[in-house]
């Protein structure tokens, strides 16, 4: 993670649409070099490939922070919300469908100006006073955002290093 002009920010994350082999990874799973135009089954792989970034910002109307996120097409188009929903992974479409915390809409990016999907902050006070209610002050503002991360990125199929708990 990038902290950027406001907001921490993961960008490039490759995702392959279900099916594949491969279900993510931060390096081009399908070089340029080795598509060839008129193979299609090499070059119908590299349309599966879409590129997600993924933005934290704090809201200060909702004293929370906020996942904003978009996906591209591998020639650059936005991905719909219909798109992003087949690139999830079974329990992420679950969470969504299920949990009246979390739910996805359209958003202006308050640092680009341009909309983005972002998970709506509305219930994220709530859920996280629920999982944290235990720590005490200082643990509990060492815990917030990786325990924020792990629900927040779960719902977008966002795989948050192990790593990232353990050095908090």
């Amino acid at each position: 993670f990038l902290q950027t002009e406001g907001f921490v920010a993961l960008e490039g994350v490759y995702r392959i649409r279900a099916g594949s082999q491969i279900e993510e990874s931060s390096d081009d799973p399908v070089p340029d070099d080795d598509v060839v135009g008129h193979d299609t089954s090499v070059q119908s792989s590299r349309d599966n490939v879409h590129l997600y970034d993924f933005h934290i910002v704090y809201s200060f109307s909702y004293k929370v922070p906020v996942l904003y996120f978009q996906g591209l097409q591998a020639g650059g188009q936005l991905l719909t919300l219909d798109e992003i929903k087949k690139d999830l992974p079974p329990h992420s479409l679950q969470l969504l469908n299920e949990s009246k915390w979390t739910f996805i809409t359209r958003e202006e990016h308050p640092h680009l100006s341009r909309p983005w999907f972002t998970l709506h902050p509305c219930g994220t006070s709530d859920w996280m006073k629920l999982l944290l209610h235990k720590l005490g002050d200082k643990d509990r503002s060492l815990q917030y955002l990786p325990a924020w991360l792990s629900v927040a990125g779960q719902a977008v199929g966002l795989k948050i290093p192990l790593k990232l708990y353990c050095s908090s």
